[in-house]
């Protein structure tokens, strides 16, 4: 399946970085974008199979509705009626204030060349290719550490396709002078999401899930991973619901790599959001719309 770059952005908040940090950077982007959607292809081909047979299945009963009259007008009204509940406004909240204002430096990184508060380094977007973009992706300014993602899905407005993987994020960079294990935290000032989804007709399903993922690069390439997936729901036939969700007071766990003198070495923290709805069923709504939000306060690096 492609993946190429057509599907990532990545924009530099620190103008000293030099060509060669900015190329490390953009490589653990793209290793990070893969690791993100390597779970899901096996996956979605697996669903892609099953939704296959469905339509057969219910293609004999899409024709005997073509072929009355009364039943193609009661199907054309329902396809009107949405079961949706109301879209989530964007962030509106104060993403502006920098996140750093107040909070104290962790005692065990006296080191400042491995902590990093807003602005960072760097930060990214991206989708897997063969899924449909990002509805939205926004980033606060660059000290406020705040970014939300936006998925939409089947007959939601404004969506663009039946699945999706995305994610965004922020990362920083480092040259090690000594080998040594480093261990990565984050630290999160607000973390919520917001999902709205419907599953109408026969065999319909919809899906969304969100979460974090934490990943540490030598020279481009991924050496360490960790993530946690923080809210999913799935809906089948008949069912629609919506509403808000929030993960307080979330640290992500350590995250432990090692380093050797003259490599050149990135952690990342990312942002995602996955949504499917089923391929097989015409009748009424089936889809919707997913989002990520997050504001960080601090990266650190300890050793």
């Amino acid at each position: 399946m492609k993946n190429d770059a057509s599907s990532l952005t990545v924009s530099f908040h620190d103008k000293m970085l030099s060509a060669e940090e900015r190329a490390y950077a953009e490589q653990s982007v793209v290793a990070m974008r893969d690791h993100a959607v390597e779970p899901t292809i096996k996956q979605r081909a697996e669903e892609d199979r099953r939704n296959a047979l469905l339509q057969k299945i219910n293609a004999p009963v899409q024709r005997l509705i073509d072929a009355d009259a009364e039943a193609s007008a009661a199907f054309a009204e329902l396809q009107k009626m949405s079961r949706y509940g109301p879209e989530d406004a964007a962030y509106t909240g104060d993403a502006g204030s920098s996140s750093s204002s107040g909070q104290p430096m962790p005692e065990q990184v006296a080191d400042r060349a491995y902590f990093a508060r807003p602005p960072f380094e760097y930060s990214w977007a991206s989708h897997f290719q063969n899924g449909s973009p990002p509805y939205r992706v926004e980033f606060g300014p660059p000290n406020s550490g705040f970014g939300q993602l936006e998925g939409r899905t089947g007959d939601f407005p404004g969506a663009r396709g039946d699945f999706l993987v995305i994610s965004a994020g922020y990362g920083m960079g480092f040259r090690s002078d000594v080998r040594q294990i480093r261990t990565g935290h984050t630290e999160f000032g607000r973390l919520s999401h917001y999902f709205n989804l419907a599953a109408s007709g026969i065999n319909a399903w919809s899906l969304a899930e969100g979460g974090v993922d934490w990943c540490a690069f030598e020279n481009g390439r991924m050496i360490a991973s960790g993530g946690r997936q923080l809210w999913r729901v799935r809906l089948s036939v008949g069912e629609s619901r919506n509403g808000p969700g929030e993960s307080p007071d979330f640290r992500s766990p350590g995250l432990s790599f090692e380093v050797h003198p003259g490599r050149h070495y990135n952690f990342n923290l990312g942002l995602w959001v996955r949504m499917q709805k089923s391929g097989s069923s015409p009748f009424g709504n089936c889809g919707g719309q997913g989002i990520q939000r997050a504001q960080i306060k601090w990266i650190s690096l300890s050793g």
